[in-house]
């Protein structure tokens, strides 16, 4: 499928965002066509010094930005304000992930950009939402992770409370965001005008706590952490002899061919005690120990080949290399190889998720734009000429190529 062919080939996105959530957004648009064009300010999004560095790259702001365009302007210069307002009648739609007060003061906020762009889709991401007594608070994954209840159910119940050691919040948010834009532009096409739509990373935990928030608020129960273990189900890793492997024996079919498995076929008969998932949950401690005794006895992967087998579902407990170095990932084409500006290295990262039939994979490396690489190339296109543009690298106001082959070493 050629370029000009991908779903969103066409749509213009101006991105105004840092860190995860926004950059990944506006990535997840980018791999199918858009045109995205990040707006940084001078000294860049500020996860661009982000550990761990690579060759002088930061790995984690390379995971969330390629196939973008990078122009960097002073946003509170006249200049940065003229660039600003040009790029939003440019654009189709504009994605933000400031608090909602820093894009007030920047110029960003819905009815500042549809006075200028009234067919503009505007996706505004924080951490709370654009109402409510915490609509200017600061956030990050974890404060989210922490606030929404989803660190309290996290990790074994004899130990604190936890929060991942990945930006689940961030890359939730990052996916209803750009579904968020996909509702826009729908309404846009229908009433041929924009919209705002409000992503507030609360809202986005809410829901991976589901039926929970019910058995609280009706059941009367407070739910604890159960660890690796499903609070309804007999499922968990299990120690094997090289390492662990995550069984889940849901339904009656799998739990009696795991009951026959590990020595105790009565378990499973008709009308035996545990063919009652309750009964099963109930004793899980006495269950559990004698799955984990024949778990043991085997290697993780002939665990595994009596398991599929069976038709019981599991699942190796990988480390990330053993992940990364899998035929799986390799087979599904996700880890590509990702060009880090014009210095030629090359690094893998995460590929692209949504399979869209006739769309290829990253045969040719998608590239993470250095600083301002774009810039003058983007101004010349929104038609400023060459000699304001040299004017405003002069005093300041934007980086480009000249003004970064000006800054000493």
């Amino acid at each position: 499928m050629s370029p000009a062919s991908l779903p969103l080939a066409g749509v213009r996105v101006l991105e105004c965002c840092h860190f995860i959530a926004g950059p990944r957004c506006t990535q997840l648009m980018a791999d199918h066509g858009a045109d995205v064009i990040k707006l940084e300010p001078l000294a860049g999004d500020p996860s661009r010094s982000s550990p761990p560095v690579h060759d002088g790259w930061s790995m984690y702001f390379a995971a969330h930005n390629r196939r973008k365009r990078s122009v960097a302007a002073d946003l509170k210069s006249p200049a940065g304000q003229e660039i600003l307002k040009k790029l939003i009648g440019w654009a189709d739609v504009l994605v933000t992930n400031y608090t909602p007060g820093a894009s007030e003061r920047l110029g960003l906020a819905y009815e500042q950009a549809k006075a200028i762009n009234p067919r503009l889709v505007v996706v505004r991401i924080s951490a709370y939402g654009l109402t409510g007594p915490d609509r200017d608070k600061p956030g990050f994954d974890g404060t989210v992770q922490a606030r929404s209840g989803l660190a309290h159910m996290t990790g074994p119940e004899d130990r604190p409370p936890t929060v991942t050691s990945f930006p689940m919040v961030d890359f939730l948010v990052a996916v209803e965001g750009a579904y968020a834009a996909m509702l826009g532009l729908r309404t846009r096409d229908a009433t041929g005008v924009g919209t705002e739509i409000d992503v507030s990373m609360m809202d986005s935990a809410a829901p991976l706590l589901a039926y929970l928030y019910s058995e609280v608020l009706v059941g009367g129960q407070d739910p604890i952490r159960t660890g690796s273990r499903a609070p309804y189900a007999l499922t968990g890793a299990y120690p094997t002899a090289d390492g662990f492997l995550y069984i889940a024996p849901i339904g009656e079919a799998p739990w009696r061919r795991l009951a026959e498995l590990i020595g105790r076929p009565e378990w499973g008969e008709p009308g035996a005690d545990y063919t009652h998932p309750q009964r099963r949950l109930e004793n899980r401690d006495l269950i559990e120990d004698q799955i984990g005794g024949w778990t043991k006895t085997l290697t993780s992967a002939r665990l595994t080949e009596v398991l599929e087998a069976a038709g019981i579902p599991c699942g190796v407990v990988n480390t990330v290399r053993q992940a990364a170095e899998s035929s799986m990932m390799a087979d599904r084409h996700m880890l590509e190889w990702v060009e880090l500006g014009r210095s030629q290295t090359k690094v893998p990262m995460p590929g692209v998720e949504l399979k869209v039939a006739g769309e290829a994979s990253m045969a040719d490396a998608p590239t993470v734009p250095e600083l301002g690489a774009h810039t003058d190339d983007v101004l010349a296109e929104l038609g400023i000429d060459a000699e304001t543009v040299a004017r405003w690298a002069a005093d300041g106001s934007i980086r480009n190529a000249v003004a970064k082959a000006q800054e000493p070493d």
